[in-house]
């Protein structure tokens, strides 16, 4: 005997996309070849790389990121003398 008390409704519009376009108000970001949202137009100050201070440092932050380099390894990097 069946002692399930749930009950199933069926739709005829169940499982129908109700809109085919974006949201009011949602602009989606702009992604770039790799992937990357672009967070600014010209940054901050026409610095490109904002919020960091040069290529250098963005470069180091995209390798660290997209590489999964850990927060130890990366400290560790930064105690080398001259690397910081």
């Amino acid at each position: 005997e069946d002692d399930d008390q749930q009950v199933t409704i069926i739709h005829k519009h169940a499982g129908k996309a109700k809109r085919h376009e974006s949201p009011p108000r949602y602009h989606p970001p702009h992604i770039d070849k790799d992937g990357d949202t672009s967070m600014a137009e010209d940054g901050v100050d026409g610095n490109p790389f904002a919020p960091f201070s040069s290529e250098l440092d963005w470069r180091i932050a995209q390798w660290v990121v997209k590489d999964g380099i850990g927060h130890n390894s990366f400290n560790r990097l930064l105690e080398i003398p001259g690397v910081s």
